[in-house]
């Protein structure tokens, strides 16, 4: 191999957009909720002001906006492609109160955007130089209002040592390419060549492949800005946190409410780490990552000035003031509850509860039916009551001992406000409205109304793209016919198309109600007022 040269200057972001699309714990009420548990009083978002740093084309952000029409919000973007891209999303929806802007972050005027009640900066941080890191901290701390709180995510060590030095390879191997695409087709292929001549049975190797493995199968955005960017710098906890403190912010928690508990080090471990940390959550944090080999956090930051107020005692009467929701696989199926046979309940984040616990598995079993829905503890407990026939022993103390074992351990999710869910069936479904613009879009992937990504089939986003609250299913099933007929969209049967009117009716009869069902479950249909 000859050493790189460097890639003459240009924006990689406008050659190879960033793939824009929404983080759930990102989203400004999730970030609220945190900091209530943790004993803040943040502005509520139906009346907040909201920046994001690095908006991308606003798929983060504007979700959010449209949800939360008496609130403000303003993106900002280095890349103009993306800006265009956003500032065209909020044409789409129709929305007055939020807007993309092409700015770098260097030129952002603390003084003419006033006070912010939440900035959020996902996926910039560890990927631009140190002025401008300084600059982030800088809006954080000056724009920031009383209560307001930033989350900013950013690579750290020490899991960003193994990848740091696939980042070295890929850099060197493909530096010198003259356009972005080509770096990440050289890139991918280095990584073949890691993989197929790494020598075997060594520690170093098999931490080599593992991680060639992962990258292989990222998608060509996320390898080309985080490993064949210029700027990546990962940082330690405490190295990140002390240049916070020079900014006059302080450590509120994470987003990820799970990463902050080491309980999968045992109790002994967990008492050790409180004894040699002497309750400084600081020391705690850095010591948590050491032993989890973290890569990468989600930090959340406030003021200063509100550290006093700031608690991390988790009680059960703290977490029952929020609503309450999550989605599980539940295997095996169909337990008889008065059984007290073992289930296992796993969230679409792979973690998983196991339990024979009657109470348990009836309250687990009653927020997944309730998905997407949110809901109240006392309702929480009459439900799972009415699934057992009655109160049981000691069900409130089983719930509260859940509750908290559940949020934190992230398998449990909590909200200030409530989310419903549309109800079925519908003659008139509504879809929110952003995924209804990607739908439209023929994008692949689709914003839920609690602010995630989905990827969503072909039939899927054919009716998204259609269900606006006025389309009747009749007027629904027509409208997919013409499509089918002209071409636009394509409905197979046995591996032909079929075009004949009466043959896709009877084809869609079936699959449509199904559809919905599926798009209920997933968020994708908003209840209507």
């Amino acid at each position: 191999m000859s050493q790189a040269a460097p890639v003459p200057a240009s924006n990689k972001y406008d050659e190879v957009p960033y793939t824009s699309r929404a983080f759930m714990t990102t989203h400004p009420e999730h970030l609220a909720t945190m900091a209530m548990i943790f004993g803040m009083n943040p502005t509520p978002l139906s009346r907040a002001r909201v920046l994001e740093i690095g908006s991308a084309a606003g798929g983060n952000i504007l979700p959010v906006a449209c949800a939360n029409p008496g609130g403000t919000f303003i993106g900002i973007d280095y890349s103009k492609v993306q800006a265009d891209q956003g500032a065209q999303m909020v044409r789409d929806l129709g929305i007055s109160n939020a807007q993309i802007l092409h700015l770098d972050i260097l030129d952002f005027d603390c003084a003419a955007h006033g006070k912010f009640d939440y900035i959020i900066c996902h996926g910039v941080f560890s990927w631009v130089p140190e002025p401008v890191r300084e600059k982030i901290l800088k809006i954080c701390r000056e724009t920031l209002s009383p209560q307001g709180i930033a989350y900013i995510s950013y690579n750290t060590y020490p899991g960003w040592k193994m990848r740091e030095i696939i980042r070295d390879v890929m850099n060197y191997h493909a530096g010198n390419r003259s356009t972005a695409r080509e770096q990440v087709q050289q890139g991918r292929a280095i990584l073949d060549f890691i993989q197929k001549n790494a020598e075997p049975d060594t520690a170093f190797s098999k931490l080599l492949t593992s991680e060639v493995e992962i990258l292989k199968a990222a998608p060509d955005d996320y390898l080309l800005h985080e490993h064949l960017e210029e700027t990546n710098v990962p940082f330690y906890f405490k190295d990140f946190m002390a240049v916070a403190h020079r900014h006059g912010l302080n450590y509120v928690g994470e987003s990820h409410i799970d990463e902050m508990m080491p309980h999968f080090m045992g109790p002994e471990v967990m008492r050790a780490l409180e004894t040699i940390s002497g309750g400084n959550i600081l020391l705690m944090e850095q010591y948590i990552d050491f032993f989890r080999n973290r890569r990468f956090r989600r930090t959340i930051l406030t003021l200063a000035e509100n550290t006093p107020a700031l608690t991390r005692h988790i009680e059960a009467n703290v977490l029952k003031r929020f609503h309450l929701a999550n989605f599980f696989r539940i295997e095996p199926l169909g337990v008889p509850l008065n059984e007290a046979r073992e289930q296992t309940f796993t969230d679409p984040e792979g973690r998983n509860l196991k339990s024979n616990v009657p109470v348990v598995r009836a309250a687990l079993l009653t927020l997944a039916e309730e998905w997407p829905a949110t809901l109240r503890f006392d309702i929480w407990l009459e439900k799972t009551r009415a699934k057992l026939g009655g109160p049981q022993t000691n069900d409130i103390t089983l719930l509260d001992e859940l509750l908290v074992k559940g949020f934190c351990g992230g398998m449990i999710r909590l909200r200030s406000s409530p989310v419903k869910k549309a109800t079925l069936p519908d003659d008139k479904p509504i879809a929110f409205a952003p995924a209804r613009i990607q739908s439209l879009a023929m994008q692949n992937e689709a914003t839920t109304c609690w602010h995630n990504t989905i990827r969503i089939n072909d039939l899927q986003r054919v009716m998204i793209g259609l269900l606006d609250g006025k389309t009747t299913m009749e007027e629904l099933m027509e409208a997919i016919i013409r499509k089918c007929q002209s071409g636009e969209w394509t409905l197979g049967n046995q591996g032909q198309p079929v075009t004949d009117a009466n043959q896709i009716r009877a084809l869609l009869a079936p699959a449509l109600p199904m559809a919905l069902l599926e798009l209920q479950k997933s968020g994708i249909l908003i209840a209507k007022d």
